[in-house]
This record gives C-alpha cells, sequence and structure tokens, in this order.
C-alpha cells in the first residue's frame, strides 16, 4: 500500500512527460487530446495496483461519473468545443469521436458506441448506485441520435431545449443521455444544458421511481 505524491507521481511520471497534468488535489491524466481521467486526492491510499489498473483500463475506480461524447460531422465543432470546457472543469470523460470532422460519417455510429455503454451500465444489476454514467451526443438535429439512443434498454435520452428543461429532465425523469441539436443550438446554450445535466441530480420521489420501473418493465417486455 502506498500513501501520499511520491509513490502515485512515480507511477504517473511517464504520463505527467506526455500530455499528463496534476490537478488541484488530483491527478489529471489526459492519456489523449480527446481523454482525460482524475484520480483522487493524492493523499488518498491507493495501491499501486489499483493505480496502474485505473491507467490500463482507461478509467479510474474511484470516481462516481464518468460521461460519453460523441458526435458526427454536424455536430463535431460543438462536440470539439464541449470537450474542451468538460476537461477544463477536470470531468472524467471518454470522446467516442467522430476524431475528425468526416462530411461522410453517419450520427447511427456515434449514437451506438454512446448508448451501449450508458445503457449496459444501468442494466448491471450489482452496480453501484452512487455511479454515474452519462452520454452527451450531438448532431444536426438531435432527432438522428435520438431515436439511436433510445433503441437501447436502460437509456432514458432527451433533447435538450434549455437550461431548465434539461434540470427538469434529469430531476424528474433521471435522463442519462443529453442529445444537443448542433444546427439549432449556440455555444453557450449547449454549455449551460451541459451544466444543468451534470449538475442536476434525480430527485428519486416515489412517483419519478414508479415511472422509471413503468418503463423497465415496457422495456423486458418488448
Amino acid at each position: 500500500m502506498v500513501q501520499g505524491s511520491e509513490a502515485v507521481n512515480k507511477l504517473f511520471e511517464p504520463l505527467r512527460e506526455n500530455r499528463g497534468l496534476l490537478a488541484l488535489g488530483c491527478l489529471l491524466v489526459q492519456t489523449t487530446p480527446h481523454r482525460s481521467y482524475l484520480l483522487p486526492p493524492l493523499d488518498m491510499k491507493l495501491s499501486n495496483g489499483a493505480v496502474a489498473r485505473a491507467i490500463m483500463r482507461g478509467k479510474s475506480d474511484y470516481l462516481f461519473m464518468k460521461i460519453y461524447l460523441g458526435s458526427d460531422h454536424r455536430g463535431f465543432q460543438l462536440k470539439e468545443k464541449i470537450a474542451k470546457w468538460l476537461f477544463e472543469r477536470k470531468y472524467e470523460f471518454e470522446d467516442m469521436g467522430a476524431d475528425h470532422l468526416d462530411p461522410d460519417d453517419d450520427y447511427t455510429v456515434y449514437a451506438e458506441k454512446v448508448a451501449s455503454l450508458v445503457g449496459s451500465h444501468y442494466a448491471e444489476a450489482s452496480r453501484d448506485k452512487n455511479e454515474h454514467v452519462f452520454g452527451i451526443l450531438l448532431c444536426g438535429s438531435g432527432v438522428g441520435v435520438d431515436v439511436v439512443a433510445n433503441k437501447f434498454d436502460g437509456v432514458r435520452a432527451s433533447i435538450g431545449k434549455s437550461f431548465a428543461q434539461v434540470k427538469a429532465g434529469r430531476n424528474d425523469d433521471d435522463m442519462n443521455v443529453l442529445v444537443i441539436a448542433a444546427d439549432f443550438t449556440k455555444e453557450i446554450e449547449a454549455k449551460e444544458m451541459v451544466k444543468a445535466f451534470l449538475e442536476t441530480k434525480f430527485s428519486g420521489k416515489s412517483r419519478f421511481e414508479k415511472r422509471l420501473e413503468d418503463i423497465s418493465r415496457i422495456e423486458q417486455n418488448n
């Protein structure tokens, strides 16, 4: 068992030299320009094996939130801005593509990648209720990726229209995938919706829980 920054810094020295960054009280590791991972404060006790596994898996076992980001060519520029915004605010996220602007790509590819990861997390009966996995998807109208995402059990995707609407979607419906219509959304509006999406907790009120149970039952029977 190792404790403190010296041992952890030694483990991460190669990454620090290659896009590794030390954040306030935490270790922020940027393994590629579009993937960043935030490890807990360096005074937390961690085993060498646990830290190494966090690097190898591309995630940290000690985080409570993971975000998957995806977009086709029509939402690509806005996605890049959102990715930068998430990185600056030290969120753990993974960009599932597109990794470059391709006018001929299809939104279905990226929507499937993100939605499958979000859906599989919430489908696990033994999952930690304190661990949250979210998706953010973009395309031109938002409709295409929204349709694809909601084909996956456990996914509750919705097109965001405003800060207040997204906040209500998280509070009342436990929305876990935010869809942004890139052709109809300004950058400031997108950031406000992302902020509401990530910072608003599901209220857990009994009537809302019942509705989520109804949705799960409908998914199982169709």
